[in-house]
């Protein structure tokens, strides 16, 4: 996935270190399904992108169990991954509802912008 979504990144001559933060933050949210949404079964990840002259967007999806309450403090497996993708993005949009799944919505500006990186971090 993070490798599709790369070529689409390259075919729109985004600089190549950002296509390494859309690359990670893609990985990240791939691995959040595979780790936590359909609980050890397997299950549909859905990708999308979506372009503008001034924006890259990537929607991860997945039609498992939603997000849960974070882990206890410490716990390696939580909390990491969404963590890194607000860092790399400029936008992340989290919607999730028990038994409906989740889907992560990143933003990646490929044009100088006024606006500082993370400007809105929501969920529903």
């Amino acid at each position: 996935m993070r490798q599709a979504v790369a070529e689409v990144a390259q075919a729109m001559a985004i600089a190549p270190e950002r296509i390494d933060d859309i690359k990670t933050a893609v990985s990240e949210a791939c691995n959040n399904v595979v780790l936590h949404a359909y609980e050890g079964r397997c299950g549909p990840l859905e990708i999308e992108v979506h372009t503008t002259a001034s924006a890259f967007d990537v929607v991860v999806r997945d039609h498992g169990g939603g997000m849960r309450p974070q882990a206890t403090f410490g716990d390696p497996l939580r909390g990491v991954g969404v963590a890194v993708i607000a860092a790399l993005s400029d936008r992340i949009e989290l919607r999730s509802a028990a038994n409906e799944g989740t889907e992560v919505r990143m933003r990646f500006a490929t044009a100088p912008t006024a606006t500082s990186r993370r400007d809105a971090v929501s969920s529903r």
